[in-house]
């Protein structure tokens, strides 16, 4: 996959759910070019819909996930990936580890080292 600075990148209709459930390493703040308009995407926007497209910041093998979103006067690319939740059964018991700390009272310190 090549960089996606350097390709066009084509946008699709995500679902807000899909959005939720990323893990964001980096938001930017989209600003059009000088001369540049992006009033049609932030229309879109700000009737909330949310879009996505695969990224990659150099290009490789490898790609994360970017979400475009808004808030009426300004879009944001919200760049992540997807998270892994694992699930628990209804009828599965869970084992809590629990390490009981050594309680420290006052008599423990010693003030003479400061």
């Amino acid at each position: 996959m090549e960089s996606s600075f350097s390709v066009r990148n084509d946008l699709e209709v995500a679902h807000v759910d899909d959005y939720l459930a990323q893990l964001v390493k980096s938001v930017y703040v989209l600003d059009p070019f000088e001369g540049g308009d992006i009033d049609y995407l932030l229309d879109h926007l700000a009737s909330g819909l949310i879009y996505r497209f695969p990224f990659s910041y150099r290009g490789g093998t490898e790609y994360d996930n970017a979400f475009v979103i808004g808030n009426g006067s300004e879009a944001f690319m919200i760049i992540g990936k997807q998270a892994k939740f694992q699930y628990s059964k209804l009828n599965q018991a869970a084992r809590l580890d629990s390490i009981e700390e050594e309680e420290i009272s006052g008599d423990d310190l010693d003030f003479d080292l400061f």
